[in-house]
């Protein structure tokens, strides 16, 4: 009985995940969720107390994994290295640094853009100003400059592209690994094509 009730839990983040990606937390609709889950309204409540509650689960650990992350990407120090040795180790680095598999997640999308009007727009926020100012770090401007500001927008909405594209996984983490190549070195030099 206990595999049965698991299974209808599962059944139920997965369907509240889905809404919330697709809708936000604010549009999100329990009897939706219900519907998808294949359950009623009523047996969501056993599990989770409120629509808070289920987006607790569905966000779970991942401010937390992304704090590592951030405080990991700090500790490792590119120093003197030109763009040819960077390319060389980076396959080896940036799964360390940047676990792609949590970054092309829906939990992040959700996290970036879906959670408004909850707990999770202060945590949100917080983690945008930790990037943006490492951001800023890396270009040498300020971070509280107008094109600090550009680039943390244009480097998120980049992020949610690439996260919600209907490429498969692995293909949404080269379009993310090369972003980030990119977002390092700036664009190849077309000219010799």
């Amino acid at each position: 009985m206990q595999t049965k009730k698991e299974e209808i839990r599962q059944e139920i983040l997965l369907a509240a995940e889905n809404e919330f990606y697709k809708r936000g937390y604010r549009d999100a609709s329990m009897r939706t969720i219900a519907r998808k889950a294949n359950t009623t309204l009523g047996n969501i409540y056993n599990y989770f107390e409120n629509k808070e509650a289920l987006l607790d689960a569905v966000i779970g650990d991942i401010p937390e994994k992304i704090n590592a992350m951030i405080e990991k990407h700090r500790e490792f120090s590119v120093g003197a290295l030109t763009k040819d040795n960077y390319l060389a180790i980076i396959g080896d680095i940036l799964p360390e640094v940047f676990p792609l598999d949590l970054l092309m997640s829906k939990g992040i999308v959700i996290l970036l853009e879906g959670c408004e009007g909850t707990k999770y727009t202060v945590q949100r926020d917080c983690l945008l100003r930790l990037f943006s100012q490492h951001l800023a770090e890396h270009l040498g401007i300020p971070y509280d400059s107008n094109l600090s500001a550009a680039m943390l927008t244009g480097t998120i909405a980049a992020f949610l592209s690439i996260a919600k594209s209907n490429k498969s996984l692995e293909e949404r983490k080269q379009d993310l690994y090369d972003y980030i190549v990119t977002l390092a070195f700036g664009l190849p030099d077309l000219t010799n094509s």
